[in-house]
């Protein structure tokens, strides 16, 4: 079969060169079949394809783009090797295979799972939504078909996940994640009728918006970025400009050498949220100090404007699980406890701090990619407490400085 040429498409310079939006970008490849690019704004784009036949659509994400790394067949994929994979992939739809049922099987729940995780890459979203909720299911349960899932084993899935030692919000988030998928699963399997079973089971548990006290005062946050740079300088890099940002680690996993300025940095924005909303959204400039700049602009010699910022000692990107251990021994070396003491005790630590020296709500809410209620409703009570300090000196300046007079009261003729 001949070739479909096309310029936007064919290289990875031309595809870097798109915008990041919410949809892929399409490319009509067959009646009724097109390949779908994805910019993303983190890391290569997405390649899926979508069928159409009459009024029903369906789209699967097929694999990564080789913008950064070279094709291997498999999971990243030249733009000709995409262009194949999306004619097979149409060709078994049109054969009566399916994309959560491809032997005509009802879906299991990790049929279920790996579909969610395609639907994912193929959105720009974060496929560890998917694998998240894998590390708590039973293999019972992995192996059960959606369509067979009840409401009474998805309680007891979840009074056992209450009562490991994970925080209510994890308990949470992985419900939402099982729940995510089922869902896709009964979009993509007209046997799936109800979704009564995950709606009953999986309810949230309450307790998951109760903030931890992790808000850290200056002088340890600075022993803190000191132990990192001792550990290692790359390291000390990152921590000092999560102190500094107050951002999430996946943002700063995600900046490039482009977004650093004089003396702001360009935080993207996180992958929570709808991905459509989200994709709308530019990277969030924010103040750094003199220092930290003159050694992010070291960082960043030498580097194109689409490349990562923050690297590693051995030049690879930063990954979540990198920075575990390390974090937990310099949080050891100050006295903390690993366990309560996180790198995101540095990000409570930025808002706390900007709030107590008045900067306004909504201000600390854009420089930290969240909203005025969920600052107002998660760290009004830190505020309260670690403000005071400053309560007290204004209580001790008006003992002893008050110039009230009590009136006289009149005597009675």
């Amino acid at each position: 079969m001949p070739k479909i040429r096309n310029s936007g498409f064919e290289t990875a310079t031309a595809r870097l060169k798109k915008d990041p939006q919410g949809k892929p970008y399409w490319l009509m490849i067959d009646r009724g079949v097109a390949l779908g690019y994805r910019r993303n704004v983190m890391g290569p784009g997405t390649w899926s394809v979508r069928g159409t036949v009459g009024h029903d659509q369906w789209i699967k994400a097929i694999g990564k783009a080789d913008d950064y790394e070279a094709a291997n067949g498999r999971d990243v994929l030249g733009y000709y090797e995409a262009l194949d994979q999306a004619r097979n992939v149409a060709r078994q739809r049109a054969n009566g295979g399916g994309e959560s049922a491809p032997t005509g099987r009802p879906a299991t729940l990790a049929d279920a799972l790996d579909a969610y995780r395609d639907d994912l890459n193929a959105r720009g979203g974060c496929p560890k939504n998917a694998s998240r909720a894998r590390r708590h299911l039973p293999p019972v349960l992995m192996a059960k078909s959606v369509m067979s899932l009840n409401s009474t084993e998805l309680l007891a899935f979840r009074k056992a996940l209450v009562e490991k030692d994970i925080t209510p919000a994890t308990v949470n988030r992985v419900m939402q994640c099982i729940k995510a998928a089922c869902e896709l699963a009964m979009q993509l399997d007209p046997r799936i009728t109800s979704n009564r079973a995950w709606k009953v089971g999986l309810k949230t548990v309450a307790g998951a918006s109760k903030a931890r006290d992790v808000i850290l005062d200056d002088d340890t946050v600075r022993e803190l970025i000191d132990a990192a740079y001792a550990h290692d300088r790359k390291f000390g890099v990152l921590v000092e400009t999560a102190a500094v940002t107050g951002a999430r680690f996946s943002q700063l996993a995600g900046i490039t050498a482009g977004d650093l300025l004089t003396d702001r940095l360009g935080v993207p924005p996180t992958r929570k949220g709808k991905v459509t909303t989200r994709d709308k959204k530019k990277p969030t400039y924010v103040p750094i100090t003199t220092a930290l700049a003159e050694r992010l602009r070291k960082e960043a010699a030498g580097r194109a404007g689409e490349e990562k910022l923050l690297l590693r000692s051995d030049g690879t990107e930063w990954k979540d699980s990198f920075q575990i251990r390390p974090f937990r021994e310099i949080a050891r070396r100050c006295g903390l406890d690993p366990k309560r003491i996180t790198l995101t005790a540095l990000r409570h630590s930025s808002i706390v701090r900007q709030l107590l020296l008045n900067v306004p709500i909504r201000l600390v809410a854009a420089n930290h990619d969240t909203s005025s209620a969920i600052i107002d409703r998660n760290y009004a009570k830190h505020i309260t407490k670690h403000g005071d300090n400053l309560v007290r000196a204004a209580l001790e300046a008006m003992e002893g400085t008050s110039n009230v007079v009590p009136m006289k009261r009149k005597r009675k003729a």
